[in-house]
């Protein structure tokens, strides 16, 4: 049997607020041509098909449309499961319909390892695979499913509850699957400790909430496809359990990465992986430097004639003159279009400039958080360099915060 191994497609995410269906749609042409010419018999999507819960009808199209289209391939079965960025209702919503056409979704965990466990069969209804389909948990599942009476921490139950469930759904893969020496194959949309993140996913984390060991993985699996984190790698350097990363890179830290999705074959219960490299459709660049070497580093990239979309940083001792003008200018009438400026020496200029030293008895609690604002956006600096994703993440803060406040000085 022969598996696709892929995860976080985040079909809808915008970069510097602007769409980019036109690469999901590439993504996914490429994806349909594999699964023929590879003759893939299951494919799995390991969480984040969306980028939001409620996504646009575009992205939805994109989804349902590939479907359509994938089950006319030599793919037989397809197993979705749901990451942190999905809605497990929305998911699930067509999964009656769609299990007669063998597309398998699970969307939540909802404590019966039975609703986790899929047998894959041949058009002869013989049994050729059991996937165990683990999507992301969910605290509120894992504060049910742990035992919070006997551990002392949120992070030692959210471990613990994650293995007991893990095992669980493992045991009952086992069942179903009996003497049958078939594959046994989980999935998980989860991070693993040492697992090396981009940007995205590095802003999700603080010391070691959330991070999982890899010891919660049953030595019984013999493939573990997981989601989650956006650059491809193994878990310990085992390459039965691993990540296949996001297809495209989602933003300009992931621009350097070469993506890739997992073909596994299966010979005598152990797993053969190969990568297969996904073309770059939409070339990303950052570029750092001072204002003279943005604009060679620019002009170099103008010069080569490609697509590319760039985010520039200006990183000089001083703010930079018309730095927005020059470099637009540059690019103008190219096929390089500069989506991002972000002049990090401004930002030190002016925050050198201020008086540093405040006490705190004369602070309030929306001056300290504001405070905080402007020396992780720079505020103060420019807040005209911001893209309209950072500006609505910052006017999302804010009403986070005065959520908070306001329970708290209630008393709730």
């Amino acid at each position: 049997m022969r598996l696709l191994h892929t995860s976080d497609w985040h079909l809808g995410k915008k970069l510097a607020d602007r769409p980019r269906k036109e690469v999901f749609v590439h993504f996914l042409n490429w994806l349909l041509k594999v699964l023929k010419e590879e003759k893939i018999d299951l494919l799995l999507i390991a969480g984040d098909v969306f980028d939001v819960t409620m996504p646009s009808h575009e992205a939805q199209e994109l989804y349902y449309e590939f479907l359509a289209r994938a089950v006319k391939t030599e793919c037989r079965n397809i197993v979705v499961i749901a990451g942190n960025h999905d809605s497990a209702s929305f998911l699930e919503a067509p999964e009656h319909l769609l299990k007669f056409l063998n597309i398998y979704v699970v969307g939540e965990a909802e404590g019966d390892p039975k609703k986790e466990v899929i047998d894959i069969r041949k058009e002869s209804g013989e049994v050729e695979a059991v996937v165990c389909a683990i999507p992301f948990l969910k605290e509120k599942n894992l504060y049910v499913m742990g035992r919070d009476d006997e551990l002392s921490s949120r992070d030692e139950l959210i471990v613990e509850s994650t293995k007991a469930h893990f095992a669980s759904v493992v045991q009952e893969g086992i069942r179903v699957r009996g003497d049958k020496k078939v594959p046994l194959i989980g999935t998980g949309h989860l991070f693993v400790a040492g697992a090396d993140v981009s940007d995205s996913e590095r802003q999700l984390y603080i010391g070691s909430l959330g991070r999982l060991p890899k010891t919660i993985l049953p030595e019984e699996l013999d493939y573990v496809g997981l989601g989650h984190i956006h650059k491809p790698q193994t878990v310990g350097g085992d390459i039965s359990r691993n990540y296949s990363g996001s297809p495209i890179a989602l933003d300009f830290s992931e621009g350097s990465q070469q993506k890739l999705v997992r073909i596994v074959d299966f010979e005598e219960g152990k797993a053969e992986v190969r990568n297969l490299n996904v073309p770059e459709f939409e070339k990303l660049s950052l570029i750092t430097g001072s204002q003279e070497e943005l604009e060679t580093k620019l002009r170099n990239l103008v010069q080569k004639g490609e697509r590319c979309l760039v985010r520039a940083e200006h990183t000089g001792t001083m703010p930079a003159k018309d730095l927005s003008g020059r470099l637009k200018n540059i690019a103008e009438g190219t096929p390089v279009e500069v989506v991002h400026i972000r002049d990090l020496a401004k930002k030190q200029y002016y925050l050198s400039s201020m008086v540093t030293e405040e006490f705190v008895h004369e602070m309030t609690p929306e001056s300290v958080f504001e405070k905080l604002l402007e020396d992780c956006y720079g505020l103060k600096s420019g807040a005209e360099d911001l893209d309209e994703e950072r500006k609505q993440e910052i006017r999302e803060l804010r009403e986070c915060y005065q959520e908070i406040l306001q329970e708290i000085r209630s008393g709730s």
